[in-house]
């Protein structure tokens, strides 16, 4: 059995629940692949998601990040390059 990204191509007897792969931080898509955001921006994060926000504006070394949480985005406002954020599975509570 090869691992298959693709559900419908699974054996029934073979499909498990997820568990675990973004852990308690919320996880940004690098060129690299998908990496936990800092401590302390997924402490605001996690902050923002439980008090309803949409938008959780973070400066981390002299950047200014916006992070959409809605849509799952985050975007340096400086360069405006944007990259897609996943939230974690369960939080830190």
């Amino acid at each position: 059995y090869r691992r298959q990204w693709d559900k419908t191509l699974v054996p029934p007897e073979m499909v498990k629940p997820t568990t675990g792969t973004t852990g308690r931080f919320w996880q940004m898509n690098l060129p690299e692949g998908w990496k936990n955001v800092p401590a302390e921006v997924n402490k605001l994060l996690l902050q923002g998601m439980k008090e309803g926000e949409t938008v959780v504006t973070v400066t981390l070394s002299g950047t200014a990040y916006s992070f959409n949480l809605v849509e799952r985005k985050g975007t340096n406002t400086s360069t405006g390059n944007v990259v897609a954020l996943r939230a974690p599975m369960r939080s830190s509570e």
